[in-house]
């Protein structure tokens, strides 16, 4: 979509230094949108791929663990950019391959309070400058792996369902603060969740096992996020599978 429909607004990104994150500030970006980039690494790349854009772009970083970072990244967007129209909640980390029984309290702890906890704290620290746009809007970044139990990776399939049901109960009851919230549930992605190592050949056998025939990229999931920020206008509280139909 070329048109700048989002012109004037602001979009937080969280996680969007790199991979699906970075994707979806680049789709929004390229509809007018000014971005508040979010992350670990070095954000230099990430900002000069969106500014070239002609668009606003800025780093503020804020460890999703940490509520006073989270915080700190209210204020400071709040000072220096005056508002907030979108809210992408992207930031997901997750580990390979722990049997569900056996993961430690620290790694089950760490996946749920950056996944979950801090998905709900962004949210909450961030409604006072949704409200005052009158139009806000918040996108969830969940996962398949809420609804398709696996082996391994219980805390992250867990995190991910709370995800799922947090954006339908805010769906509801923020909706007359004129606050859409909506969810998007990647399958399997050509790039993987922090933290995520895929063993050699993972790709080619989800695709196989994918009725479409292949697995997602960035800009599947981008542009579904560009289109709720633009033409999808009347839909709250509801989260869209984009996975091929795997699934279904």
């Amino acid at each position: 979509m070329s048109d700048r429909f989002l012109s004037g607004k602001v979009a937080l990104v969280t996680g969007s230094t790199s991979g699906i994150g970075l994707g979806i500030a680049q789709a929004l970006a390229g509809a007018g949108a000014n971005i508040v980039v979010n992350g670990f690494g070095d954000p230099g790349p990430a900002l000069t791929s969106i500014q070239s854009q002609g668009v606003l772009a800025r780093f503020v970083g804020a460890d999703m663990r940490a509520p006073q970072e989270i915080e700190q990244m209210f204020e400071t967007v709040g000072k220096d950019w005056g508002g907030v129209d979108i809210l992408v909640n992207n930031a997901g980390i997750t580990t390979r391959g722990a049997p569900n029984v056996s993961m430690s309290d620290e790694s089950f702890d760490s996946i749920i309070t950056n996944n979950l906890n801090g998905t709900y704290a962004t949210i909450r620290t961030f409604i006072p400058l949704l409200k005052e746009t009158n139009d806000g809007l918040i996108v969830n970044i969940s996962s398949t792996a809420a609804q398709k139990a696996g082996p391994s990776n219980v805390a992250y399939g867990a995190s991910k369902a709370g995800i799922d049901l947090m954006t339908k109960s805010l769906g509801r009851g923020l909706a007359e603060d004129k606050i859409r919230v909506v969810g998007i549930v990647p399958g399997f992605m050509e790039k993987s969740t922090s933290g995520l190592v895929k063993p050699p050949g993972f790709n080619q056998l989800a695709a196989e096992a994918c009725p479409l025939g292949r697995i997602g990229i960035g800009d599947d999931i981008a542009c579904t996020v560009e289109a709720f920020a633009t033409h999808i206008r009347f839909t709250t509280g509801i989260n869209i599978v984009v996975d091929g139909g795997r699934i279904s």
